[in-house]
């Protein structure tokens, strides 16, 4: 692929701007503010007229009837009710239905439109509380008006604040959903549960002896009357060209060019140019989402600021592509073409793919099942294909021949919920939250199974392909990554290797093969480095060699190998646990069998696993050679060759320079007091 970015400012160049008056006419982001006739104004006006007159007649009955028969009959019938499981049932409708679970529904519905972008949105369900919470004072003013006191005699009873809220609050959400088409397989439940609980509230507040039944009449009507102002302002604010947009103050300032079609999402804008054949996406996260992402890795957005990312995000899509090819036969996956650079933003230039936004529809659905369950498999993100994303369709571009192609791969939230069979790998690989991270042990576990059908399906040339990107990919995920903080990964990452003995104990296992082979070819070279320095005789060397490979000393040598591998393999403090584990089990092994068969052949564990190994083991660094001081090992030229070996392997010869080689090693012959005793034999 070649890099665009030099030739995206010609790119846009080629496009003469449309004049400012004309384009100041057109509406941005595609939105088109709606038309309010008078007619719902005349029809809006009159059905609250007729629900406030309705609960003002009631309101005034009820203060000159206060305890009129309709109330005591239908009240003494439905307080009596006593089936099972119905004091359960209403007894939760009141919880359900108070205020602190509304507001926390609001709290959050708020905090979703923040996040999405959708400021105006926001700020529409803010008013939208301030108009709630003016209007339970209209409901404050009339129980003061009529005066009447709960059925057990407490506070005043009209209207009842659990049906008011009920109605207004769960009424708005029906409308909401039917306003906006939600799919019928959520608008269905939305819709049941709101009628349920609009309708048993009433009946749980007569049951708990809170209200009398005209003051749950007087909340519906209450809450009714709202729900009717809410829905009124709600359409009107579709008219106002300034509330209509999804977000408040894009700072990108981009001319309109004849021929390119903007839109995007509320993490970015996408300027379509069918006639360059390009879809730039510039990236303009709000501030929420820049905050969550702080807030997760403590760094700044990445397809906004980390060149790493955006070098990342190409290759993903071209795994990503290469893996559909295989599954489909198709490349399916708009590839990254360029990068660029947009009002001092980067920007990604990917192929524009002829087509329209695949409709909600099971093909659209079964297309989006197949694919996750090929990325997970693969080790790939699934965020925004998961089918169980609501808007994970608008990533798709449906073709004239039906092909749906996945036109964005790059997401815009944190999320903690990886892909399916990826929890354990998102652990070990301290990838938390989840970010566009691909699993590359995964994946090229995938590759390494599949092989065979990869290389039939997409050929030679394009295997080789994917085992490049997958490469250069690994590399550009560790540049980004690594140059984030991401606290909350590492303490995950370091927590999971704290926690996976299984893991540890076969690192250990495998550290330890033929430790003993490895520890007698350590110092067998140690020897050999000596007889070259002068500091030991070739018979002196020979000697200790054999003595090496003596039975006892080769016995003591394959702990002393397993030591030095464990804390090779295991950092500290793994390798402080580890080495005494080690030395213990065998000390406890021996005990047994001494125990039980009385053979003295077993007392060796007094002095090869003694308990001055097992306290020199625990010290870091220097536990690794705790062995030495068992009774086969503990010899002054042995000691000495041991630690001249691993000095040696100190950087920047610090071991010379401090001069510890001087004080450990074997000091060599002085060639003078050679020369005088070659005299003093010649004279004698």
């Amino acid at each position: 692929m070649v890099d665009q970015a030099e030739n995206m400012p010609s790119v846009l160049a080629t496009r003469p701007a449309v004049p400012v008056d004309k384009a100041a006419e057109e509406p941005r982001y595609g939105v088109e503010p709606a038309r309010f006739p008078l007619v719902e104004v005349v029809s809006y006006l009159a059905a609250i007229s007729v629900v406030v007159a309705a609960l003002i007649a009631i309101a005034a009955w009820v203060r000159d009837n206060p305890a009129n028969t309709f109330d005591t009959r239908w009240f003494t019938t439905i307080s009596e009710w006593d089936a099972p499981g119905v004091d359960v049932f209403l007894d939760s409708i009141s919880v359900l239905t108070d205020n602190y679970p509304a507001m926390t529904i609001g709290f959050l519905a708020t905090a979703y439109l923040l996040i999405s972008g959708r400021n105006r949105g926001a700020v529409g369900l803010l008013v939208a509380g301030v108009f709630v919470g003016g209007l339970s004072l209209v409901g404050d003013g009339l129980g003061d008006y009529v005066g009447r006191s709960r059925p057990d005699d407490s506070n005043v009873s009209f209207p009842s604040g659990h049906a008011f809220g009920t109605t207004l609050f769960y009424g708005f959400a029906i409308y909401l959903g039917v306003r906006f088409k939600l799919r019928l397989r959520l608008l269905i439940p939305v819709v049941l549960v709101g009628v349920v609980l609009i309708g048993a509230t009433g009946i749980s507040r007569i049951h708990q002896d809170a209200h009398w039944p005209t003051d749950v009449v007087g909340g519906y009507l209450l809450g009714s009357a709202g729900l009717i102002t809410l829905i009124y302002l709600q359409r009107w604010s579709d008219t106002i060209r300034w509330f209509a947009a999804p977000r408040l103050g894009r700072d990108i300032p981009l001319a309109a060019m004849p021929g390119v079609v903007e839109t995007g999402s509320y993490a970015n804008v996408v300027m379509l140019d069918a006639d360059q054949g390009t879809a730039i996406k510039i990236y303009d996260p709000p501030f929420v989402i820049r905050i969550l992402y702080w807030l997760a890795f403590q760094a700044k957005f990445p397809y906004d600021a980390n060149p790493h990312a955006l070098k990342a995000s190409r290759y993903r899509r071209q795994i990503a592509g290469l893996l559909t090819e295989y599954r489909f036969d198709k490349n399916l996956v708009s590839p990254i073409v360029g990068m660029g650079c947009i009002s001092g933003r980067p920007s990604i230039i990917s192929k524009f793919i002829v087509g329209e936004e695949a409709p909600d529809d099971d093909v659209a659905q079964d297309f989006l099942t197949k694919v996750t369950v090929l990325f997970a498999a693969a080790g790939m993100p699934v965020w925004q294909l998961n089918p169980r994303n609501p808007h994970s369709h608008t990533n798709l571009i449906r073709t004239a021949e039906g092909d749906n192609f996945i036109v964005d791969l790059e997401s815009a939230i944190v999320t903690p919920f990886p892909a399916k069979g990826q929890i354990r790998s998102m652990l070990r690989r301290g990838s938390f939250p989840v970010f566009d991270d691909i699993d590359f042990l995964r994946l090229r576990a995938f590759i390494q199974v599949h092989e065979a059908e990869l290389r039939l399906k997409l050929g030679e040339g394009r295997f080789v392909e994917l085992r490049t990107a997958v490469m250069d990919g690994e590399a550009a995920f560790n540049s980004w990554q690594g140059s984030e903080l991401r606290i909350a990964s590492k303490l995950i990452r370091f927590t999971y290797s704290v926690l996976n003995w299984k893991q540890l104990f076969v690192r250990s296992r495998h550290a330890v093969t033929n430790a003993d082979v490895k520890a007698e070819e350590f110092l067998t070279k140690g020897l050999d480095r000596w007889i070259e320095e002068g500091r030991i005789t070739a018979e002196e060397a020979e000697a200790l060699k054999t003595e090496l490979r003596s039975h006892e000393i080769h016995e003591v040598m394959r702990h002393l190998g397993a030591h030095v591998a464990i804390s090779a393999a295991l950092r500290f403090p793994f390798g402080s646990i580890a080495r005494p584990l080690w030395t213990l089990g065998f000390w406890v092994k021996d005990l047994y069998r001494y125990a039980r068969t009385g053979s003295t052949a077993c007392l060796r564990f007094i002095k090869v696993h003694s308990p001055a190994v097992l306290l020199l083991s625990v010290i870091p660094g220097f536990g690794a050679f705790a062995y030495m001081a068992s009774k086969p090992l503990r010899r002054l030229i042995l000691i000495r060759l041991m630690f001249d070996s691993v000095g040696r392997k100190v950087p920047f010869k610090l071991n010379s320079r401090l001069g510890v080689e001087r004080l450990v090693a074997q000091r060599k012959a002085r060639p003078e007091k050679a020369l005088l005793l070659d005299s003093v034999g010649e004279d004698d």
